[in-house]
């Protein structure tokens, strides 16, 4: 499950940046069961990191990290930005701003609509492709 050596404050520490990145996902922290399931875990095991009686595993961290769309370090530590600089990036270009000079760069409603894809099941993702696809190619004619 991961390491309850680390002092009551730590946890605490850890469940309310958990908490908070789950929020900011747009997720509800109440449904455990099937935020175990993004992570690769069970519900209990998510309710224990939210009531800061249990850490993660290193690898479970990275999983979550990764879901969420957040830094680890942050996650696990609290250092550093919530989000990954290489990511976010402030930007007041066009929505249809050329993004060869670094195609990895997202702005913040950018990350919203990854953070919102990972939540969709398999079948609604197929049908926003097909919806962004077509609107991709009626901008570029």
């Amino acid at each position: 499950m991961g390491s309850n050596r680390k002092p009551q404050w730590a946890r605490q520490a850890f469940a309310e940046r958990l908490a908070q990145a789950i929020s900011a996902s747009g997720l509800s922290l109440r449904e455990q069961s099937r935020l175990g399931r993004r992570f690769g875990v069970t519900g209990p095991a998510v309710r224990k990191w939210l009531d800061a009686s249990a850490m993660p595993s290193r690898e479970n961290m990275q999983n979550v990290a990764r879901e969420l769309g957040v830094c680890q370090a942050w996650l696990e530590y609290g250092e550093g930005p919530m989000h990954p600089q290489c990511v976010i990036g402030e930007t007041n270009e066009p929505p249809a701003a050329d993004y060869r000079s670094d195609p990895l760069e997202l702005r913040e409603e950018e990350l919203r609509i990854v953070l919102t894809w990972r939540r969709l099941s398999d079948e609604d993702r197929v049908a926003l492709m097909h919806i962004a696809e077509r609107l991709a190619e009626g901008s570029h004619r």
